[in-house]
């Protein structure tokens, strides 16, 4: 509050006392003691009008620091939105890669398994001489393609049970990071909430 308001405020003029033996009429100590309460009252209503302009300015400035922050955080929890589905993105993007990686692989190998019967089948069509060393030969080569479809096989089974964990892992991490984001919104809307 204005020093001088409040000295206008507070500072009332005692009232004059009526004096028996005085010379001045009543009426003009009246007079006086009315122009004197009609200052005060009005210095009062300035006062108030003051206290009044600076709340409404207080509560104003609060109202735009408030609104100022929701858009901070809302443009902060926009951001981390956009930074998640770029990751989520990334992880599928690199996860069809492996799978298509996958499956190119399957098909060479599909395509030589195919060549070699091929070429076991042309053998066999030849064969007049050295049969025994042929289907020797024959077992020995199966068996090492065998091997090969099994070690390839494990090999892929292994590959997609790592691609199937990672997945898992990517999933808790959105998980965890998303329980994140939401207990911080929530602890800056506790703290709006406070500061209103």
């Amino acid at each position: 509050m204005d020093s001088r308001l409040a000295q206008k405020l507070f500072h009332i003029k005692p009232t004059t006392r009526l004096r028996m033996n005085s010379d001045e009429p009543a009426t003009a100590d009246l007079a006086t003691e009315n122009r004197h309460l009609r200052k005060t009252v009005q210095a009062m209503r300035e006062a108030l009008d003051q206290l009044a302009y600076e709340k409404n300015r207080a509560v104003q400035e609060a109202q735009l620091t408030r609104d100022n922050e929701v858009v901070l955080l809302r443009q902060t929890v926009s951001t981390m939105r956009d930074k998640l589905d770029q990751v989520a993105y990334e992880k599928r993007q690199t996860v069809q890669r492996i799978l298509s990686e996958g499956q190119t692989d399957t098909v060479q190998l599909k395509d030589t398994i195919q060549a070699l019967r091929d070429q076991m089948d042309d053998l066999n069509h030849r064969k007049n001489q050295h049969i025994q060393e042929i289907q020797t030969r024959s077992r020995v080569e199966s068996g090492y393609l065998e091997q090969t479809i099994a070690s390839m096989r494990d090999e892929i089974e292994t590959i997609r049970l790592n691609h199937l964990e990672e997945i898992q892992t990517i999933k808790r991490s959105f998980q965890k990071e998303r329980q994140h984001l939401e207990e911080m919104i929530v602890a800056l809307r506790e703290q709006l909430e406070r500061r209103t």
